[in-house]
């Protein structure tokens, strides 16, 4: 079955923003090990997990004037690459 280009367009941007929801709340689940493994304070899990959503935030914000100035397409394909390399980079 041929579907429209449009509903291939938002199936791909909803499979991405899953993606960024997984790991989003990956931190949250993996944050107790880490404090425990690392010895780190609850005021250093909380910077941490702060400075995450900060980042976060700030990238939201960069990402929406970067998709109203080049383009949505363009601005998700670009960031999913970038996530991508990023994570392969990690492992």
């Amino acid at each position: 079955m041929n579907f429209p280009y449009r509903f291939k367009v938002v199936f791909l941007s909803f499979l991405a923003v899953f993606i960024c929801y997984i790991d989003r709340v990956n931190i949250s689940v993996a944050i107790i090990p880490m404090q425990d493994q690392f010895g780190w304070s609850e005021l250093q899990v909380g910077i941490i997990l702060g400075s995450f959503y900060f980042g976060y935030m700030i990238t939201m914000i960069l990402g929406g004037y970067l998709a109203d100035k080049y383009g949505g397409k363009k601005v998700l394909g670009y960031g999913l690459l970038i996530w991508s390399l990023f994570t392969i980079i990690k492992c």
